[in-house]
């Protein structure tokens, strides 16, 4: 989970040994962290989460219709905050361990993951993704 505002990473889930869908894995997390989230903060995900529970994803046009003005601005905006999380989660694939096949046990997997997400962490203080973030506001 990457926080918008600054591309800070705030949680990383543990290793799964299978293929497990993304929406599985966010309703198993908000009912075991529900109260890391505050009552009003809600979560912008892309389509895999759409119907989740507390999560924003883009307006879709249906056949034969297109997006009204409004929606098209949401898409805008939300797209400017998912830029955020997309550059955290490059700055970790930098390091190729996201890309590639692990042929390690799972659990030395996830503490590297962990180790490698407070190095990017670390790296946003000292490099921020964007120097003002006042394009929320716009």
């Amino acid at each position: 989970i990457v926080r918008i505002n600054d591309g800070q990473i705030i949680h990383v889930s543990e290793g799964y040994p299978c293929s497990v869908h993304d929406k599985k894995l966010w309703d198993s997390w908000l009912n075991d962290y529900k109260d890391e989230l505050l009552s009003s903060e809600v979560v912008a995900a892309d389509k895999g989460y759409q119907g989740a529970l507390r999560c924003y994803t883009l307006y879709k046009a249906s056949k034969g219709l297109s997006l009204i003005k409004s929606q098209k601005q949401f898409n805008f905006r939300f797209g400017q905050c998912r830029c955020f999380v997309e550059q955290s989660i490059g700055r970790i694939k930098k390091f190729r361990i996201a890309k590639d096949v692990w042929r390690h046990s799972l659990a030395k997997h996830c503490m590297v993951v962990h180790v490698l997400c407070g190095l990017v962490n670390e790296s946003l203080q000292e490099d921020p993704l964007r120097k003002a973030n006042n394009f929320l506001y716009q």
